[in-house]
């Protein structure tokens, strides 16, 4: 789940991705994720994420658009 001022905003499902928008625009991440359930995830540095996502910036905004967020 994605809480920002202990408030539950949202609940990530399979293959749901956060924290894009610190590492791109390298500003303080707004939420906190909590899991719920046991789960893998991925973690990586912003140059690396820079360099494999960065040219996806505007799909990813699309994409969440399209989500309802």
């Amino acid at each position: 789940m994605v809480m920002a001022n202990n408030a539950k905003i949202n609940h990530l499902f399979k293959a749901d991705y956060f924290g894009e928008q610190a590492l791109l625009k390298e500003e303080p991440r707004k939420a906190t994720v909590r899991t719920v359930t046991s789960c893998v995830v991925l973690c990586v540095d912003r140059p690396t994420f820079v360099s494999i996502l960065g040219p996806l910036e505007s799909a990813m905004v699309t994409e969440k658009c399209s989500d309802g967020m």
